[in-house]
């Protein structure tokens, strides 16, 4: 099932969140942002800024600033999650290099109180299990960061000129 196409300013917050977390490139932002002048016949004239902020990523994180929804939504954050679950999934990124993001991700953008309260005792208990300062098992505290995960790598997330399309997976 497709999930309807993310709006320019949700796109841009979930660009502006990604990037922040090293799940994107400046690169790819800079081509969705040519995209969207190419293809909308009257795009928003912040994108502008996006398509020629460069490949550092604080100027285009800050280019998409006037354009991004604040706070994130909680579909922006989802399809954030999804990223990272990609990562995760296609040995992109270790389990505890997903946990770092995960504790930026916790801190960082308004995440809902509940999804806070999980991923801080994840972080706690992965802290812990590394130090071997716990009872926890660090193979049982990295299975439970992949299973928190587990639903949001049924999301797809692909980004199209008119903004970021979500999906859910079989």
């Amino acid at each position: 099932m497709q999930l309807p196409i993310m709006s320019y300013p949700d796109t841009a917050a979930f660009f502006r969140t990604a990037l922040l977390l090293g799940l994107v490139s400046p690169p790819s932002v800079i081509a969705w942002a040519d995209g969207v002048i190419q293809g909308d016949s009257v795009p928003p004239p912040a994108i502008f800024d996006v398509a020629l902020a460069g490949a550092e990523l604080t100027a285009v994180r800050m280019a998409l600033q006037p354009l991004a929804t604040d706070p994130e939504p909680w579909s922006v954050l989802q399809a954030v999650l999804a990223l990272a679950a990609r990562d995760l999934g296609a040995d992109r990124r270790t389990v505890d290099d997903t946990m770092r993001v995960l504790a930026q991700f916790r801190r960082l953008p308004a995440v809902p109180g509940s999804v806070e309260a999980e991923l801080d005792v994840l972080e706690d208990d992965h802290m812990l299990a590394q130090a071997g300062v716990q009872q926890h098992d660090l193979a049982e505290v990295r299975g439970r960061i992949r299973a928190w995960l587990e639903p949001f790598a049924r999301l797809e997330v692909m980004a199209s000129h008119g903004g970021v399309v979500v999906s859910r997976g079989a």
